[in-house]
Order: C-alpha cells, then structure tokens, then sequence
C-alpha cells in the first residue's frame, strides 16, 4: 500500500498470524504480540485446569473448575473446550448437574 501511495515508506515487518495460535482464540484483529502473549496465557491456564483434573479424579462441570482455581468462566470453558479437542479430557454431555451462580445445568468433563 505504501508503494501505491508513493509515500517512501518501508513496509511494515511482517508478523507471525494469529492463526497459528495453539491456545487464545480471537474474532477481531489483534497485534501479533498481544496474539501471542495472550496464547501463553492461555498455554498456563490449560496447564492449571488440566493439572486440577488430574489432581480430582471424577466428573466436574466448567463451573466448579472456575470456583476452584479461581479462574474466569470463559477462560475455563476455552481451555477445557481445548483440552477435550486435544483428547486430554471427555466430555459427558448426558451428565448434567447444577452449576453457576443461577445454578443452571451444565455438563461435565473428566480427565481420558
């Protein structure tokens, strides 16, 4: 684009594309180095989410994981959405329990 408005610029340098992102998942444009710091974050909390079910054996609703290590909703869903991709974890979706603060039903996960 500089190149067509003849302005002398350099081009910016090119970055890693978030697409290939193991862990954050984004709808809008971020820089690559907010893409890539928010992917280790994300790395961390698969890390700690994964570790929990390992350390209490059973079936468990997102909720109870997010109570627990003291995490966001969303983020404990994503990384265990994630880890269920990785077939680091099996989700129920039969087994329903009351979960949240209006104790809605959600499904639970285990460690495979």
């Amino acid at each position: 684009m500089t190149r067509q408005l003849d302005l002398g610029l350099d081009a910016p340098p090119r970055k890693a594309r978030t697409a290939a992102l193991r862990s954050a998942h984004y709808r809008s444009h971020v820089p690559a180095e907010a893409a890539i710091l928010g992917d280790i974050r994300a790395q961390k909390q698969e890390d700690r989410v994964l570790e929990w079910f390992r350390s209490h054996p059973g079936r468990h609703t997102p909720w109870a994981v997010a109570e627990a290590l003291e995490i966001h909703i969303v983020s404990t869903r994503r990384a265990i959405t994630n880890l269920t991709a990785r077939k680091l974890l099996r989700h129920h979706q039969a087994e329903r329990r009351d979960a949240g603060p209006l104790r809605a039903k959600s499904s639970t996960w285990e460690v495979v």
